[in-house]
């Protein structure tokens, strides 16, 4: 049965959330899919993803740094976050390419 896959975190809901063009965890952009399947456990990732958020906690002001740059860039809080903490991430080549394209094209290059 088609699915619609989130193109950031890679979610597949069923297709009967089509109301939904973005993904209700990292409001990454979703498309529909027609040889995949809705994800069985798609309502308690959600329900996890959505769940009581948090400020994100840093090693350090560098990541802070990091992540305000990629906030800046267009990219989504969890995108940004992900990014900011892994520190093997060229957060100056991501921008460029978020800058160039989208920035989930960027999250799913250079993560």
């Amino acid at each position: 049965m088609p699915a619609l896959r989130c193109s950031t975190c890679g979610i597949n809901y069923p297709l009967d959330h089509s109301k939904f063009d973005t993904c209700r965890v990292c409001e990454g952009k979703t498309s529909s899919f027609l040889h995949d399947n809705a994800d069985v456990d798609w309502e308690e990732k959600v329900s996890l993803g959505t769940a009581a958020p948090t400020a994100p906690e840093f090693g350090d002001e560098f990541e802070q740094w990091r992540f305000e740059q990629l906030l800046g860039a267009g990219f989504t809080e969890g995108s940004a976050f992900a990014l900011a903490s892994d520190r093997s991430v060229d957060i100056h080549r991501a921008v460029e390419i978020a800058k160039a394209s989208t920035p989930e094209l960027a999250f799913r290059i250079v993560s």
